[in-house]
């Protein structure tokens, strides 16, 4: 997830990593380990990874914390 967030103008400059100051990666990465958490049988629960990207966002953008 991290990785696909590197663009070819970053790696030009020798930036193999997204800032940490990006705040498009945090909910990108929450989708992407709450998939594969699913996918290998870990998750307690089976939920939409979108719903998981989404209210992650919600949290760092705008402070709102949903319970999914």
């Amino acid at each position: 997830a991290i990785a696909a967030m590197v663009t070819e103008e970053d790696m030009a400059k020798g930036t193999i990593i997204p800032s940490a100051m990006n705040l498009a990666v945090p909910p990108q990465v929450a989708a992407a380990v709450a998939k594969a958490a699913m996918e290998g049988k870990m998750a307690r629960r089976q939920l939409d990874p979108e719903d998981i990207r989404n209210n992650t966002h919600d949290y760092l953008y705008e402070g709102i914390l949903r319970i999914l």
